[in-house]
């Protein structure tokens, strides 16, 4: 499970190399295998790189005004916010573990999840808020800035209950599943994506597929039909295009994982590239942000952009790992 623990020609380098909004920045880490590992800040293409703070799985809010980032203390890990240029940093939080940061939409807050809570931070009010406790198993932003989706198990393991909730800022969390297999929520534009667990085997090792429901709980329905073979865990979806037709997924095995296309209309999947870990989708659903070289930190990678339609990586940062970026 993908955790914080990531010569084209033609047509497709024009949409490689073309503008990015204003504002977008990409973050991106170096030296992640040594405990002074740094990150760094630069425009959406690799250039004008500089380092910006010291830390571990960076996330540039939409706006490209905010990095998050977790800082390793000597018995437990700090999430901390900076500015997208650099600065002084504030402390969010503290804790015993990180598992994922995500800026709202609005780049107005940001979610946190420790693996025992869901907790809020207001950028603007600089206050900290606990959504939900128990064991989390992934979360998303709804599309309006004002909502959440999570998964929650009944007790901290591989293949405990897991259940889907909402919740919108003002009233009661609402569980969207009743299943105990949904997990690894991302909302998108038109539904939520997620994973359906089955188990397998006499040792029960999980097993995940795509599937996509309303917010409201209704119309589930199955995207993608892969096969999982033994030592692989499947697909979880990293990020989505902004009409939410395009979702970047990662097929996660035994100490691999490879970077999927998967059209969320008609479930076609693709791998993109072997050893490729997805970080991050362009809005327009036309790049993929991602790192080379599989998921051990101790092995070279290089941080690169892939046309979603496939074809070479461009190197954007070469020796630099855990991308993320606002295009």
């Amino acid at each position: 499970m993908p955790q914080i623990r990531v010569v084209i020609v033609g047509a497709v380098t024009a949409l490689l190399l073309a503008p990015a909004p204003a504002g977008a920045r990409l973050v991106f880490v170096r030296g992640e295998a040594t405990l002074a590992a740094r990150i760094f800040g630069a425009r959406d293409d690799g250039s004008h790189a500089a380092r910006i703070a010291s830390g571990y799985a960076p996330r540039v809010s939409p706006n490209g005004r905010w990095v998050a980032y977790v800082h390793l203390l000597r018995t437990r890990s700090e999430v901390r916010l900076i500015p997208g240029r650099g600065g002084r940093a504030r402390r969010v939080l503290r804790s015993g573990r990180i598992d994922e940061l995500r800026f709202s939409p609005d780049s107005r807050r940001l979610g946190v999840s420790t693996g025992r809570a869901l907790k809020v931070y207001d950028v603007g009010a600089r206050l900290v808020s606990t959504i939900v406790t128990g064991a989390i198993t992934g979360f998303s932003w709804g599309p309006d800035s004002l909502s959440l989706v999570w998964g929650r198990a009944r007790r901290q393991s591989l293949t405990a209950p897991t259940d889907l909730y909402r919740f919108a800022f003002g009233g009661p969390p609402r569980r969207i599943t009743s299943d105990g297999v949904s997990l690894e929520p991302l909302w998108t534009a038109s539904e939520i994506v997620y994973d359906r667990r089955r188990l397998r085997g006499s040792d029960n090792t999980p097993a995940y597929e795509l599937y996509g429901i309303r917010p409201d709980g209704t119309g589930r329905r199955r995207i993608t039909h892969t096969r999982v073979p033994a030592l692989a865990f499947g697909l979880v979806p990293v990020a989505a295009s902004a009409n939410g037709r395009r979702v970047l997924a990662e097929f996660a095995a035994q100490d691999e994982a490879d970077a999927h296309a998967v059209n969320a209309v008609t479930g076609t999947t693709r791998r993109l590239e072997r050893k490729l870990i997805p970080g991050a989708l362009s809005s327009n659903g036309g790049t993929v942000l991602a790192q080379t070289g599989g998921p051990n930190p101790a092995d070279r990678h290089d941080v690169v952009a892939v046309a979603w339609r496939g074809g070479r990586a461009k190197v954007l940062a070469p020796r630099a790992s855990s991308p993320h970026w606002s295009r």
